[in-house]
């Protein structure tokens, strides 16, 4: 695993980490996928199955995530397409977590 597909696995987690702790079913990394356009984001999460779970609306379900979600410090910006919650991710704070790791000399994927 390379440094910046370390960093970006565990942005997810802890994302995947706040949103369970709001909507109180568990979210995991894997969840998420990439957005078919650039604009959308970098990450999206699809909200149906998730919705269905906790037998709530993906709409409903997607505003009270962007409401709670939006200091999270990985998070440039958060919205709402129909039941996917795009986000775009703070480059500083996924920067300064590469140089820190970088700094300390550790070796990813080897």
């Amino acid at each position: 695993m390379t440094l910046l597909m370390y960093a970006l696995e565990k942005i997810k987690q802890d994302i995947a980490a706040d949103i369970s702790r709001i909507i109180k079913t568990e979210i995991i990394s894997s969840d998420f996928v990439i957005p078919p356009q650039a604009a959308m984001g970098d990450l999206s999460l699809p909200l149906f199955s998730f919705a269905k779970k906790i037998a709530r609306n993906p709409l409903e379900l997607g505003d009270e995530i962007t409401a709670q979600l939006s200091s999270n410090k990985w998070i440039s910006k958060i919205s709402l397409a129909g039941p996917y919650l795009n986000i775009i991710l703070n480059n500083a704070a996924t920067v300064l977590f590469l140089k820190k790791k970088k700094k300390l000399g550790l070796e990813y994927g080897k």
